[in-house]
């Protein structure tokens, strides 16, 4: 009996260890980007895959932690504003855009300024930074740009 038990307890020892080394080794794991000061180029918006011709056309923003700044593009427009950072609490602010005529790409600038306008929370899967609006709905996915080297 006392070896049926000390067995026991090693088997559960063992097990707790392996549990805290799996969990350990995931907390470990990093985003692909950080949220700041990488460039997300707009993937999906309104339930639509974005596809661009040319990197000129390409919906993007860039989170800039110095003064809090936001700053990319809608496809045509540039964007500009600012935006507060709260842990998974995110909130664009004093968003303003150009308001050139575009030939092309004007259904998908304007969900993405809707999208922009309804953000609460973010989170980054992967490579993927995922905006959600304050039900936890997924409003827009971007893909991070890696820099040029």
């Amino acid at each position: 009996m006392k070896k049926a038990m000390l067995g026991g307890l090693l088997w559960l020892s063992l097990a707790m260890m392996i549990g805290v080394a799996v969990r350990a080794q995931g907390s470990t794991k990093k985003a692909a980007a950080p949220l700041e000061k990488t460039q997300w180029k707009l993937v999906w918006v309104a339930g639509a895959k974005i596809e661009t011709a040319t990197p000129r056309q390409l919906p993007y923003i860039q989170l800039d932690p110095e003064g809090h700044r936001v700053s990319g593009s809608g496809g045509c427009n540039r964007l500009m504003g600012t935006y507060e950072l709260s842990g998974g609490n995110l909130q664009f602010t004093q968003m303003a855009m150009t308001r050139m005529a575009c030939l092309h790409g004007g259904d998908t600038e304007s969900s993405f300024v809707t999208a922009l306008n309804e953000v609460k929370a973010w989170k980054i899967v992967g490579s993927k930074l995922l905006l959600m609006d304050a039900d936890g709905h997924v409003v827009a996915k971007f893909a991070a740009v890696p820099p040029e080297e």
